[in-house]
């Protein structure tokens, strides 16, 4: 049984990558996106506006983030453990406080490349590309946790790798770019 959830977790890995690579050239390629994205990019592309959409993107994540917190908080009222340092955390309360702590991990591994690229290397023709990577890197997040409790209940921990391929995916374009490596 162990070996059959070792290839299972290895498939699963492997078709999450494969996904996540194939769903960030989709969206990339998809121009009918690019409309929708439109209003949180400047028209007119300054240092000033640059910084501003920096700072509203970081936003957003912060909201993701703010609002994982908040559904940590709640999971310790709803199972009475307000002091984790006392007794061990429930299943689905450890899968949230790991998954918030891999969020963050991957904040400030992907909002100093977002803002080196944005401030340093983007131009007129690819801003909007911050914004569609952002949003990327966002659902990656969602997913990424929602595949820790999924692939938790049925004991397959590969399940949260789609999420974490288009978590990491943004990350790594951005430093490619910012390399000169350009592959989207």
């Amino acid at each position: 049984m162990a070996g059959i959830i070792k290839f299972l977790n290895f498939v699963f890995i492997g078709i999450g990558v494969a996904a996540g690579a194939g769903l960030i050239q989709y969206i990339f390629e998809t121009k009918s996106l690019h409309k929708h994205i439109a209003p949180l990019v400047p028209s007119l592309w300054s240092f000033e506006t640059k910084v501003t959409l920096v700072a509203t993107l970081a936003a957003y994540i912060s909201i993701f983030l703010m609002v994982h917190v908040l559904l940590v908080i709640v999971f310790r009222v709803i199972f009475g453990t307000n002091n984790p340092a006392l007794r061990e955390d429930p299943v689905p309360l450890k899968i949230l406080t790991k998954s918030l702590t891999n969020s963050v991990e991957q904040t400030l591994i992907y909002l100093p490349l977002l803002a080196h690229w944005v401030l340093s290397h983007s131009a007129d023709k690819n801003k909007h590309e911050a914004v569609l990577l952002t949003a990327i890197f966002l659902l990656g997040r969602v997913l990424f946790l929602l595949g820790y409790l999924f692939g938790s209940a049925i004991q397959l921990p590969g399940v949260r790798v789609f999420g974490l391929a288009l978590t990491m995916g943004p990350s790594a374009i951005f430093l490619l770019r910012i390399l000169g490596k350009a592959i989207i």
